[in-house]
């Protein structure tokens, strides 16, 4: 999926994000150190997170809060 194409489905779903540049690599380290750190490099694979960091949550691999009460989290 290209650059523009994600950019595209994110505003049509009213999802706000802020691009990070250079800091992008690190980051995504830090998340996937932090998230990630019980499931194998075949279960990563077999849910495409190399792809979207938000799969770990769509496949239900972590316990993600949601609606109301992810509001209130933050």
């Amino acid at each position: 999926m290209t650059k523009t194409k994600l950019t595209e489905i994110l505003h049509k779903r009213n999802i706000q994000y802020t691009e990070v540049g250079r800091w992008g690599k690190y980051l995504r380290g830090v998340w996937e150190k932090e998230f990630t750190e019980a499931i194998s490099s075949d279960e990563k694979r077999k849910i495409y997170l190399h792809d979207f960091l938000w799969n770990l949550f769509s496949y239900s691999r972590v316990k993600a809060y949601e609606k109301d009460y992810a509001k209130k989290c933050i």
